[in-house]
């Protein structure tokens, strides 16, 4: 899902505002496609919420830049550049809440102040997809045979977060 997406989404819930907290919200496969060009759709099921909850525009940067880290790695194993990773992880965190924020007040019929359930969607989403997306600062800090483990555990739980608690969260109306 696109910032855009997430932001549609914010001003979807907008409008239910004042209708029963049991209104049908939109559904996650509406939303993303919503940021998808015409014609085409998600899969409907639990792996698209999650998917379609990782901001893409922000995970692309993220990538990017960690797939050159790792090049740059096989260049100079003695290198971790770790510091730079957290700051990258760090700073793609802030990037979600700057742009959600941002992209959301642009709106010219906006009626909260924060959307803060899509922002804490968003970056609940990219935390757990930031640390177990290959050549994160995980894995510098963790090696096998305590790293997969670890990586299941976060995807399971990331997973759990999102599908069970604010796919839900994200149905109730605003406030």
């Amino acid at each position: 899902m696109t910032i855009r997406s997430i932001t549609v989404l914010a001003a979807q819930r907008d409008l239910r505002k004042g209708q029963p907290a049991s209104a049908a919200p939109p559904s996650p496969e509406a939303v993303a496609a919503a940021g998808q060009p015409a014609g085409q759709t998600s899969q409907a099921g639990q792996l698209d919420t999650l998917t379609a909850a990782v901001p893409s525009d922000v995970a692309a940067l993220y990538t990017s830049v960690v797939g050159v880290l790792a090049g740059a790695l096989k260049s100079n194993p003695q290198a971790s550049y770790l510091p730079l990773r957290w700051g990258l992880y760090g700073g793609c965190l802030l990037a979600i809440l700057v742009a959600v924020t941002a992209s959301y007040r642009s709106l010219p019929d906006h009626k909260r102040n924060l959307p803060v359930k899509e922002i804490v969607t968003a970056l609940t989403a990219f935390a757990f997809w930031g640390l177990i997306v290959p050549e994160s600062p995980l894995y510098v800090l963790v090696k096998a045979p305590t790293l997969p483990i670890l990586v299941a555990l976060l995807t399971g739980a990331g997973a759990f977060m999102l599908t069970s608690i604010l796919r839900p969260w994200l149905g109730k109306n605003p406030r």
